[in-house]
């Protein structure tokens, strides 16, 4: 009667695109024992940010981590809605960025990484 190993296997399904099926923005997801990630990557904008927060709600009552290191581009209406779904939740969002990035630029201006726990990657 030995104890079974916990599984710390990822579900990783393959990338969506999202907003404009030409538009270069998807993203992928990974659930782990402590959190579930959302991968974005491409660009999100105007298009397809709407889009990006359904994932988030999608992505149900666990820790919450965007990973942005594959993001190319964000603009306003990609940072309201991390926000949004910042505010909505008890918890708060993790962000990964990566360093000198537009993405780590764009939060520094705006003042958002003392809003979020950003997590910053070296290129």
């Amino acid at each position: 009667m030995g104890t079974q190993p916990i599984s710390t296997a990822m579900t990783e399904p393959p990338p969506h695109h999202f907003g404009d099926p030409r538009s270069p923005g998807r993203f992928r997801w990974e659930q782990t024992d402590s959190a579930r990630v959302l991968h974005v990557l491409g660009e999100v904008d105007l298009s397809n940010a709407s889009q990006v927060l359904a994932a988030l709600d999608d992505l149900g009552d666990r820790q919450l981590v965007v990973d942005l290191t594959e993001v190319d581009f964000i603009d306003s209406t990609g940072l309201g809605y991390l926000v949004e779904r910042q505010s909505s939740t008890g918890r708060g969002v993790g962000l990964k960025v990566l360093e000198g990035s537009q993405v780590d630029r764009l939060l520094d201006l705006t003042g958002l990484k003392s809003v979020f726990s950003v997590d910053l990657v070296s290129d």
